[in-house]
């Protein structure tokens, strides 16, 4: 039931801008993530406006970017063949025996909307930026505070390692890139939830 709200969520997603009559690009952000920016700056520091689709980590659809919404319905269409395409859905069927034989189904789960997601970005013509992977301008989005990503790690309430986070002046987080030791500047972070050791 809970993959099946993952997925219905793009349906409810395409119907609200329909409805609505939104033009051009939009976002859409999952409710654990905090925005430490103008929108117009995320768009703008990574040139959104030169891509289709945003993604992070390949999969993960907590920071979207859709240039229109005729992207959104690519992704809907594609998912209903992800289900009625014999050659597709051995794909999804595959995927998941591959994660139930080599331990990783209970951590990483099965088929989800995310492998959707990767499996779209992967085999379509789509241009997808993958967001989370690069620093402009010492800027950056959050893949998961949970994981290090190459910035420096803190442990909280000897619970969980997330990234160290600085604040500054100006009231946003910065972290400190292990690779360079300079303080990047998070335009968003993803707070996925946290669960003792």
């Amino acid at each position: 039931s809970y993959e099946i709200f993952c997925f219905q969520r793009w349906i409810v997603l395409r119907n609200f801008v329909k409805t609505h009559k939104i033009e051009g690009s939009f976002f859409y952000f999952d409710s654990d993530v905090l925005i430490f920016s103008n929108i117009q700056e995320i768009i703008s520091t990574f040139k959104l406006d030169d891509f289709d689709l945003t993604v992070s980590h390949e999969e993960s659809p907590h920071c979207l970017f859709f240039h229109d919404l005729q992207i959104l319905q690519k992704f809907i269409d594609y998912l209903f063949k992800l289900y009625t395409e014999e050659k597709l859905l051995q794909k999804l069927v595959e995927h998941y025996e591959n994660r139930k034989n080599d331990g990783t189904l209970q951590t990483l789960g099965g088929v989800s909307d995310m492998t959707a997601f990767y499996n779209f970005s992967k085999c379509s013509d789509t241009n997808v930026l993958d967001i989370t992977k690069i620093i402009v301008d010492k800027k950056a989005c959050d893949h998961n505070v949970n994981v290090s990503d190459g910035y420096k790690i803190n442990e909280v309430l000897n619970m969980k390692k997330i990234k160290f986070l600085h604040e500054a002046d100006d009231l946003v987080p910065y972290c400190i890139e292990e690779k360079s030791n300079e303080l990047i500047r998070f335009l968003l972070i993803h707070f996925l939830v946290l669960s003792p050791k």
